[in-house]
């Protein structure tokens, strides 16, 4: 209807590698009965053009002939068993990507200047945040990223950490941004694992802020785990400091793989998207950070120009190839 058709273009979603698989992702919304009787004329038919092909003249008839007996066959119960066990899977399989990769229902009539600020990113920490800041900075907007008041510069008593200060406005009932600095982009509002309001307190914070437009990121599943593994220490590196912070949805002790925090990110990413389709006045861009396209689609959105979009705050432990820069031109990475 027309009122969902509307709320649906107050969601943004951005990234190249976001097209569905239309027809895969319901196809237990169909009878099995039909799904077998599809499968079956198929294989006959497929069958059938061979032997044609091998001097069979009536084609048709043989391809209706043939196609009875396998639809016989079709409709027994094992194979109504195997089929349906087919579609489940392919339905989980295809949910399951859906909530790992950024969506696209592009916005209509709202040109990037007319985006309610702030800005705001609800991804997690080694997913783009340093590079959502810098874009944002190099074109011009006041970002804060996870330091929301205080020299940005150094640690010292006097700073602000964004996760704080949120938690500390919502605590007194306050908007969630009250007590942060006022800044255009609040490129990361966590503290780490051990401090993620973009989590504990998402109602609060997408609740609170009358219009924002709110981010998720997405990255390689794998690639985000080999980063949290290899950011810190080896006794206390960030996958550890995810597995020791029961969390929403990530109780202790659980984040010790990949499929792990997939399937906690998973259900991170929906649980926003359905909060935020809850919340219209709000809207949502999804962008994939390693999509070489990103840069483009966030000019598209934004007005600023690609070339301010690059990669931040990257982990020399796995990306040697920025090491090896730096050693030959002194390039600052």
């Amino acid at each position: 209807d027309e009122e969902e058709d509307d709320n649906n273009e107050r969601i943004l979603l951005g990234g190249s590698n976001s097209s569905r698989s239309l027809g895969v992702q319901h196809l237990d919304d169909y009878p099995h009965f039909f799904l077998n009787v599809s499968i079956a004329l198929s294989n006959s038919c497929d069958m059938i053009s061979n032997l044609c092909r091998n001097g069979w003249q009536r084609r048709p008839l043989c391809c209706m002939l043939f196609s009875v007996v396998l639809v016989m066959s079709a409709l027994s119960p094992s194979a109504y068993t195997a089929s349906k066990t087919a579609a489940t899977k392919m339905k989980v399989a295809t949910d399951n990507h859906d909530c790992l990769r950024p969506q696209i229902n592009w916005i209509r009539d709202l040109p990037a200047k007319s985006l309610p600020k702030p800005y705001v990113n609800l991804g997690m920490p080694k997913m783009g945040t340093s590079t959502i800041h810098t874009y944002f900075a190099c074109g011009g907007l006041t970002s804060k990223h996870w330091i929301c008041g205080g020299d940005t510069r150094k640690i010292t008593g006097d700073t602000v950490y964004c996760a704080k200060c949120i938690n500390e406005s919502i605590r007194f009932g306050l908007p969630p941004l009250s007590k942060c600095n006022k800044a255009d982009v609040y490129a990361q509002i966590d503290m780490g694992p051990e401090n993620l309001p973009q989590v504990e307190t998402l109602e609060e914070i997408v609740q609170g802020i009358p219009n924002a437009t709110f981010f998720l990121t997405f990255r390689n599943m794998t690639n985000w785990f080999n980063s949290l593994k290899n950011w810190g220490n080896p006794q206390s590196n960030m996958q550890t400091r995810f597995q020791r912070a029961n969390l929403t949805g990530l109780p202790k002790g659980v984040g010790r793989d990949v499929t792990e925090f997939s399937n906690w990110y998973c259900g991170h990413v929906q649980r926003v998207r359905e909060i935020l389709r809850a919340n219209p006045s709000h809207v949502l861009v999804e962008i994939d950070i390693e999509d070489p396209l990103a840069g483009q689609e966030m000019e598209n959105i934004f007005g600023i120009n690609r070339t301010c979009w690059g990669h931040a705050n990257i982990n020399e432990k796995i990306h040697h190839d920025v090491v090896i820069k730096k050693q030959l031109v002194g390039d600052e990475v």
